[in-house]
């Protein structure tokens, strides 16, 4: 028998595939794991306990989520359902207009709702869908917000276009150049469309498609066109050469980009103008319809079929671009298909992905280092045994003074819930609070506590830093504990679970198949409570100190920052992996763990 220390310090590469757990020379197996689940890779090679979600509200159906940034610092969250748009404030209230929540009725259907597109221009939200006239969005003092149909410019004596009738409504949009581009249309699958450029008289003329001017002073203008063209006119690109599919979006990056079925197309990037605006076919391999985002110089998109995510680099040794699969080691989980992602920027670069079974999993993403680490986040079992799916997803920008916001719509027990995510890393246990589609209450001072919107649900609760009994919120909507409390923070338990893999053990060539014993870990922790460890989840050891509700009621206990040691009471296996989990509602934030294992080498 042999024994050897092993030491787990980085865990970037997030969760590996099964079909990848037997390169253990590989670098993303050395920093890789075989189960995340609710679990924050950092960058810097630890990681740490997912907060929880915020309750908002309830939607009335699954909702299309969009931040509408209008200026002045106010940025409403838009909830997009059949029939109806609402917004909500940054502080999870509804926008309201003198008082009174704003809430505008559409037309738009529930097939149309997740296919609108969206793009913000000072301060003013374009909506275009296929089947509907481009609509503009602005803040109105009156009713808060208003949504307008667009009014093109139709001069008789010009060629332009107005969208104005079935099957000439554009289904792509985007801004670049002082020019509002539209795509793909019903009738022109292939076309890409851009106003004209702003004017010094009138501004920006967004409205205004118009490829030449006829100047003649005959009445009959057809009979004697006189044409003027000139670099300020709209722009007009067809292509037949995209194999027969439809542009599916347009992102304007250091270049236009548009992504058809086939195809990836890219202009030059120059100023474009109609005598020279061109698009070249940059990858013969397509796209799927979810429209393509941004992070730092990288251009995310699905690929054919929906089923991976992928990014688009320049190679100086091909002196071309490359279409690298960023999801290759996310296969299993994103096994169903991307309904949607959204990227996020603080407080680590990071891509949120939803798939289309409501799974809901985060992607750490540093392409220049080649770090891209996924992990599952699982919302949970509801009342009715049911898995609670992830609908929709947006997340909007933070300030200098705040992370990025994460928007969700969660389907629990029946209901289609709003909920907030962000992302602060704990030092006390007020910092971040570990339970989803929580709420914070002040100042109860009674022992009976209203939380309505989690009826039938088994909550925990955490008040002056100690976990309260974990209970059911009985069919009044209430949780009554045999004490006074304060402050309180109540929701849905989080079970974070990471196992480690296998270790690659020098022991006659390999270890593969031989038998081995974890003895002993040795973690290195910060800021830390609660928590369990094991190389079995049935039979795991207390981490940090006592489980929640087996202590004095409302004795706070302080975070743990060290070097912690366990005796693992392991069996001997030929395939043993070490579980480290938590679904106490405090923090638990991992930097190293250094395991004992014996290894029978006969």
């Amino acid at each position: 028998m042999a024994t050897y220390n092993v030491l787990f310090a980085n865990f970037q590469s997030g969760e590996i595939p099964v079909m990848m757990r037997g390169n253990t020379q590989s670098q993303r197996y050395l920093s890789g794991l075989s189960t995340v689940e609710n679990f924050i890779s950092l960058l810097g090679g630890g990681g740490y306990k997912r907060t929880g979600t915020r309750f908002v509200g309830f939607a009335d159906s699954v909702p299309h989520l969009v931040s509408f940034d209008m200026g002045g610092g106010e940025r409403p969250e838009l909830e997009w359902t059949a029939g109806k748009l609402r917004a909500w404030t940054s502080q999870g209230a509804r926008y309201a207009c003198n008082e009174i929540p704003v809430e505008i009725t559409t037309d738009y259907d529930e097939e149309s709702i997740p296919e609108l597109v969206f793009a913000v221009n000072k301060g003013i939200l374009y909506v275009v869908h296929h089947r509907y006239p481009p609509r503009r969005l602005v803040k109105d003092s009156t009713n808060g917000l208003a949504l307008e149909t667009i009014e093109f410019v139709d001069d008789p004596k010009a060629t332009n276009r107005t969208f104005s009738q079935a099957g000439d409504y554009p289904s792509c949009q985007t801004f670049r150049g002082g020019r509002w581009i539209l795509a793909s249309t019903d009738n022109e699958p292939t076309s890409v469309f851009q106003s004209r450029t702003p004017d010094l008289v009138t501004g920006d003329r967004f409205n205004d498609f118009s490829f030449r001017t006829n100047i003649s002073q005959e009445e009959d203008a057809d009979a004697n066109p006189n044409w003027q063209l000139d670099s300020s006119h709209a722009i007009l690109f067809d292509d037949t050469d995209m194999y027969g599919s439809r542009i599916q979006w347009l992102l304007s990056q250091q270049r236009l980009i548009a992504g058809a079925g086939r195809s990836i197309w890219m202009d030059d990037g120059n100023i474009a103008s109609p005598e020279t605006f061109d698009l070249c076919m940059t990858l013969s391999s397509g796209c799927y319809g979810t429209r393509a985002k941004a992070l730092d110089n990288c251009l995310l998109f699905l690929g054919p079929g929906g089923k991976s995510l992928h990014t688009i680099i320049y190679s100086d040794t091909t002196a071309g671009y490359q279409n690298i699969d960023i999801s290759a080691t996310a296969v299993d989980m994103l096994k169903s298909g991307i309904k949607d992602f959204a990227i996020m920027e603080s407080p680590e670069p990071m891509i949120w992905v939803v798939t289309n079974d409501g799974l809901l999993c985060s992607c750490l993403f540093d392409f220049a280092a080649g770090i891209y680490g996924w992990s599952r986040h699982p919302m949970g079992i509801g009342p009715d045994g049911q898995s609670m799916p992830v609908l929709a997803i947006d997340i909007v920008p933070g300030d200098s003074r705040e992370t990025d916001t994460i928007w969700l719509a969660i389907h629990r027990n029946g209901k289609v819930y709003i909920e907030t995510l962000q992302l602060p890393f704990a030092t006390d246990v007020d910092d971040a609070i570990m339970m989803d589609c929580y709420s914070v209450l002040k100042n109860r001072h009674t022992p009976t506590i209203d939380v309505p919107y989690l009826t039938g649900f088994t909550v925990d609760a955490v008040s002056s830093g100690a976990a309260l009994p974990r209970t059911v919120v009985n069919g009044d909507g209430q949780v009554i504990y045999d004490r006074k409390v304060g402050d309180i923070a109540i929701g849905l338990p989080i079970a974070t679970k990471i196992q480690l893999l296998r270790p690659e053990l020098p022991a006659n060539g390999s270890s593969l198949g031989n038998r081995i014993q974890i003895q002993r870990c040795t973690l290195k922790l910060f800021s830390s409570l609660g928590g369990a460890i094991g190389s079995d989840l049935a039979n795991l050891t207390t981490l940090l100190y006592l489980r929640p509700g087996a202590y004095s009621f409302g004795s706070p206990l302080p975070l743990f920052s060290g070097i912690k040691t366990v005796d693992i009471p392991s069996f001997v296996d030929s395939d043993l992996c070490l579980w480290v989990v938590s679904d106490d509602p405090f923090p638990l934030c991992l930097v190293a763990i250094a395991i004992k294992f014996s290894i029978m080498e006969a």
